[in-house]
């Protein structure tokens, strides 16, 4: 039988509805609907994604310097499904791992960690969010703020799971010693000793980093890292700057709302990428 998707109440109505509202949810799931093959917002649309993405197969460490609302969040959140679902898609050209992964997302502090790393990836009330829900087994509440989640384990392809901390670059550079992760997302710039200490959990496992932000601080040490790494850092370094033209899902009327409200020496940031 053939359900219109929209008409839930008709759904409510039939029996077994929580197995076909659970077929819905994961439907619906941003991680199975992302850069598809065809249409208005397909994947060769999101070329630096793509790029973002393929550059993982190459280089340990990827900063996605882009404007904002591109997506970088959701890039970030992505590739974080995938590896610890181990559902890689078809077209997938990054950097991938076998087996069940241990990784770090992180965000700046832990109201923002959770309004919008943790609600990304896991989704808020109705709004499904990255990992599918389904594939999560169980998760940990976070202490530091209602609402908030601390540690998720998700179902792998190989039968194992997958373990995934939500930390903040508010919990200091110590917060990050001793552990050995396959992978790190981070989700806003971080401080450069913070970061640097992230990149030490990587070292044993030889591990991926990726950073996703808009450059707001201008040529940071983090940007400085990335933009001049030197000889030794360009082997393992790479950024990819997006800016408003790179993508096809703001239009020109909302763009031109969001340039007249915001500060001049901002633009360039905002919009196009590029160290303010």
């Amino acid at each position: 039988m053939k359900i219109p998707i929209e008409n839930l109440k008709q759904i409510r109505r039939i029996p077994g509805r929580q197995a076909i509202e659970a077929e819905l949810q994961r439907r619906r799931c941003p991680f199975r609907t992302l850069f598809p093959d065809e249409g208005p917002l397909r994947r060769e649309l999101y070329a630096k994604h793509m790029e973002f993405f393929a550059a993982g197969a190459h280089h340990n460490e990827r900063l996605f310097m882009a404007a904002n609302r591109v997506g970088k969040t959701v890039a970030g959140a992505y590739e974080t499904a995938c590896h610890l679902t181990g559902c890689y898609p078809p077209w997938w050209q990054g950097r991938s791992f076998e087996q069940a992964t241990d990784g770090w997302a992180c965000g700046t502090n832990s109201q923002t960690t959770r309004d919008v790393v943790e609600s990304v990836l896991l989704g808020r009330s109705s709004r499904p969010g990255m990992i599918p829900w389904e594939l999560i087994v169980r998760t940990v509440a976070g202490r530091g703020i209602a609402g908030s989640v601390e540690t998720v384990w998700v179902r792998h392809v190989s039968g194992k799971e997958s373990k995934l901390g939500l930390k903040t670059y508010e919990q200091g550079r110590r917060s990050f010693e001793g552990e050995a992760k396959d992978f790190i997302w981070c989700d806003e710039e971080p401080p450069m000793d913070v970061y640097i200490e992230m990149l030490y959990r990587l070292l044993t496992t030889k591990g991926s980093a990726w950073t996703t932000f808009t450059p707001l601080l201008g040529m940071s040490e983090v940007v400085v890292s990335f933009l001049e790494p030197g000889d030794e850092g360009a082997k393992s370094k790479c950024f990819i700057q997006a800016g408003w033209k790179d993508v096809p899902h703001l239009d020109e009327q909302e763009r031109r709302k969001l340039t007249a409200n915001t500060p001049p020496y901002q633009i360039q940031a905002r919009t196009e990428g590029e160290p303010a």
